[in-house]
């Protein structure tokens, strides 16, 4: 359950991050990218608010989900009594990690669509591996909830 509390610190240092810059952001940001990391489109800078509210709800879900019966879930495997107990385990590192790797790609879009009004150049590569890491940690947990099967 500690790592929740990881999620919501970071989810609340967005939220500061936003407001500090808000003031001093275009009206126009830009809010899509393309691979290479180049603005296709742009939206008013309360996209930022936008994105910190889709950030609240996943948090939030994933919050309610840590505290459904293990027994409700989908596993990838089926539930024995010899492997029921790791099965919930890995279930709620994988949805609390999951949390932490979300609240850490949302700071990092942010922080990127502000780094780009200042920076046309600013690099785009914590966002790129920040994505990279949520499927090498998704396909993990799955690998040990198969392995321990």
């Amino acid at each position: 359950m500690k790592l929740n509390y990881v999620s919501w610190t970071i989810f609340l240092i967005t939220v500061i991050y936003v407001v500090f810059i808000y003031g001093g952001l275009p009206d126009k940001v830009p809010a899509h990218f393309d691979l290479q990391g180049n603005p296709n489109r742009y939206d008013g800078k309360g996209a930022f608010w936008g994105i910190l509210g889709i950030e609240l709800f996943v948090l939030g879900i994933f919050q309610l989900v840590s505290k459904m019966d293990p027994e409700a879930m989908n596993y990838p495997v089926k539930l024995t009594k010899e492997n029921k107990e790791f099965q919930f385990k890995n279930n709620q590192i994988t949805l609390q990690g999951m949390g932490v790797l979300i609240a850490l790609l949302i700071l990092s879009i942010v922080r990127y669509m502000h780094q780009k009004t200042i920076n046309p150049d600013y690099p785009m590569i914590i966002v790129d591996i920040l994505i990279v890491s949520i499927f090498v940690f998704t396909g993990w947990r799955i690998y040990l909830s198969v392995k321990n099967k």
